[in-house]
């Protein structure tokens, strides 16, 4: 960026196929579930989200990971969250709880 002139310039373009591609903002959640405990996800927005507007929802019970970049999911035939956020519908991809979880106490 020219610091005078606040014009941005673009050196080197190390994926010029994403300038084709429109990604919908993903913003983490956090709630209670039933027991109590806090549950977190991504909520994936169509690009062209409009607030206000009603959109369709999927929720993905697996597969968030906060702070990872990825397109198509953990598993790109099963977790889609981008491609369905492209065709105009809202994603809940829940993060994996078993594995943040203390075990199950039997009583």
């Amino acid at each position: 960026m020219d610091r005078e002139t606040k014009q941005k310039t673009t050196l080197l373009d190390l994926n010029p196929q994403f300038a084709e591609l429109a990604f919908g903002k993903v913003e983490e959640i956090n709630w209670k579930d039933g027991t109590g405990n806090t549950v977190s996800g991504g909520l994936y927005f169509p690009p062209q989200y409009i607030p206000g507007k009603r959109y369709p929802l999927v929720i993905q019970t697996h597969g968030f990971e906060p702070g990872t970049f990825v397109i198509d999911g953990s598993h790109m035939t099963a977790s889609a969250a981008q491609p369905l956020a492209g065709r105009e519908i809202m994603v809940l991809q829940v993060k994996d709880i078993f594995y943040d979880s203390p075990p199950c106490q039997h009583l």
